[in-house]
């Protein structure tokens, strides 16, 4: 959590600022040697910036609506925060000491900035293109590693010949974790962020029952049995199959 306790605001004010360096905020420069920094955002949804205006409590403006915002011309809300001198301190950080003192709030954040659900698939897409791969492979991942999330950088192809690298979090490597903490913090315009509560219900009977049975079995086993008991078969009759099975090598010691 880094030294949190050196800042004046609280959590809540500094997982707003903290996942400002990474997804849809900014940490503005002092003007003066003798002035502070600010922190702005915006975002199409007025309840995400009524979120974080809450979050931010007396640091917080006034959100402004702009009817008509870049090349589409649509609808967004600004907000920005008032100057202050935690603030200019934030923004002098590393970038490996701001990813490390994200909370499971800071987190979520982040990943309602710059997050994708597959929804056929189920796998999320971290927008992380702004940063080098040295920095995703270096910080990023380490980062989700110790929170049992195993993301991988995947490659975007653009037709005029650019690409970008992102990361990608596989359902059966992160995806249900982050779906978690995504519903800690619940938010009406990102609920198709969220899996549905069915997918929710099957991946956690199987889970629990693997578990009061002793099986421990990979990721990629886990994948195979959720799409059984997703196509009908009954859960005892899966955890029963497992006791035939010969591939060995799908068992592992962590656990599911």
């Amino acid at each position: 959590m880094g030294n949190q306790q050196l800042y004046s605001l609280n959590n809540n004010q500094l997982q707003v600022l903290f996942s400002g360096m990474l997804g849809d905020g900014h940490l503005s420069k002092p003007l003066t040697k003798t002035s502070n920094s600010y922190y702005s955002t915006n975002c199409k949804f007025l309840e995400y910036i009524k979120f974080k205006q809450i979050l931010l409590g007396d640091l917080a403006g006034k959100y402004k609506k702009v009817e008509e915002n870049g090349y589409s011309q649509t609808e967004i809300y600004t907000l920005s925060s008032f100057r202050h001198f935690d603030i200019t301190q934030i923004q002098k950080l590393s970038l490996e000491e701001i990813v490390n003192s994200l909370d499971d709030l800071g987190l979520a954040l982040w990943l309602y900035d710059d997050g994708s659900l597959h929804k056929t698939k189920m796998f999320y897409n971290l927008c992380t293109h702004k940063f080098s791969i040295d920095i995703q492979e270096k910080i990023f991942i380490p980062f989700f590693n110790k929170k049992g999330i195993f993301p991988k950088i995947t490659i975007e192809r653009k037709k005029d010949g650019r690409f970008f690298h992102y990361l990608r979090i596989s359902k059966f490597e992160g995806a249900y974790e982050i779906n978690k903490i995504l519903q800690k913090y619940p938010i009406d315009c990102y609920n198709y962020k969220l899996w549905s509560s069915e997918t929710i219900l099957k991946w956690s009977k199987l889970q629990a029952k693997l578990k009061s049975e002793g099986k421990l079995v990979s990721y990629r086993m886990f994948g195979i049995l959720l799409e059984e008991y997703s196509n009908g078969a009954d859960l005892q009759d899966i955890v029963q199959s497992l006791q035939k099975c010969k591939a060995d090598r799908y068992y592992r010691r962590s656990g599911v």
